[in-house]
């Protein structure tokens, strides 16, 4: 049998290689969350060959949050599948022109025929656009592998959501913990940012305090201690109802390698699930006179 022949470097090397590395930044990161500049600074952009969780409980905009994301990276021209496990992709896209042309998703509802100009300009502007978004692919980790293998290389890969993959071992967590594990290896392998969008446990749901926890992450301990970053999303006005509070959220980045944690305030407008930066604006005033109460 053949002896391997193990190469170690000496630190010297090693600095030398991560040095290299360094001075690729050029004082801002490869890829950026243009819309939520904050968010982004924290976060020092999202790194390749790192793994993001987006977690919070029901109906606290995770997915708003991943599509606009994946919006800003792919008009940066850079490559970018949405594996939805839960909608479809016409109902994803849907929520998608609204965030774009700010039109509410009780108007599509009702008076679609109004924004027929608007539905061809977002046409225009999706020519090209590398970002993809899949339903049901990717519902097991082989599946997700052999999805990325076959299409163009990404810069940037989102699930929603790991509770929703299909159960393979015997013990369900057993097979969120492999996914994850394996998740954040083809990260590493395929030279891209992973998102995995997770649920937070219902027990914790019914807690006095509705602020989500990263301990609250539902079904396995695995997802904190494998994410290079943990973002926990918080939208006060679900639960409180408190009008003067409509708009405000709280983006939380519970853990943060190498970086900054703590929270950071924005404003969320459900009707066009859309994220701004927190700015007291003309627009947002006007925002409030059309709010409806639409599903987030």
């Amino acid at each position: 049998m053949e002896n391997k022949i193990i190469k170690i470097r000496t630190p010297r090397e090693i600095f030398a290689s991560s040095w290299i590395e360094t001075l690729k930044r050029k004082g801002k990161p490869e890829i950026e969350i243009t819309s939520l500049p904050k968010l982004s600074d924290k976060l020092w952009g999202l790194a390749r060959k790192k793994m993001i969780v987006i977690a919070s409980r029901t109906a606290q905009a995770k997915t708003s949050l991943c599509l606009q994301i994946a919006k800003d990276v792919a008009k940066q021209g850079l490559r970018v599948y949405f594996f939805s496990l839960e909608e479809s992709e016409e109902d994803l896209m849907l929520r998608l022109f609204c965030n774009t042309c700010k039109i509410t998703n009780t108007d599509l509802h009702y008076e679609p025929d109004k924004y027929a100009q608007e539905a061809q300009e977002f046409s225009e502007f999706l020519k090209g656009l590398p970002l993809t978004i899949t339903y049901k692919i990717g519902t097991t980790i082989k599946e997700l592998y052999q999805a990325i293998e076959d299409l163009p290389q990404p810069a940037l890969v989102i699930v929603d959501y790991i509770q929703a993959i299909k159960k393979l071992d015997s013990d369900k967590l057993d097979t969120i913990n492999n996914y994850i594990i394996q998740f954040r290896e083809l990260c590493v392998k395929k030279d891209f940012c992973g998102i995995i969008v997770s649920q937070i446990n219902r027990e914790a749901m019914e807690g006095r305090n509705k602020r989500p926890q990263i301990w609250q992450l539902k079904g396995s301990g695995t997802l904190e201690e494998h994410a290079d970053s943990v973002i926990l999303t918080y939208w006060d006005y679900f639960y409180t109802n408190k009008q003067d509070r409509m708009y405000d959220f709280e983006i939380i980045i519970g853990k943060n390698k190498g970086g900054p944690t703590g929270k950071i305030k924005t404003l969320f407008y459900p009707q066009y699930y859309r994220f701004e930066e927190f700015e007291l604006t003309k627009e947002a005033q006007k925002a409030v006179e059309v709010f409806q109460g639409e599903e987030v």
